[in-house]
């Protein structure tokens, strides 16, 4: 996964993404990483993506990096 993130966190411009019936859903916090690696992402499959649900993803992410010494 860390590949695709890479990928599609270089597509400033996705606005919708289908990965529906794509096995790199069934990998944990699929969505979540999703989510934060594409910045314009306003749906993904179908669902949209709440400016609070971005909002708190991206402080979790801030908040982990912290608690991990910032890598």
């Amino acid at each position: 996964m860390p590949t695709l993130l890479r990928t599609l966190s270089r597509l400033p411009v996705l606005q919708r993404l289908r990965l529906r019936d794509n096995a790199i859903l069934s990998l944990p916090k699929a969505r979540e990483r999703l989510v934060v690696a594409c910045q314009a992402l306003v749906e993904l499959d179908g669902k949209e993506v709440a400016v609070n649900e971005r909002a708190f993803l991206h402080s979790l992410v801030a908040r982990q990096r912290a608690a991990s010494g910032g890598t």
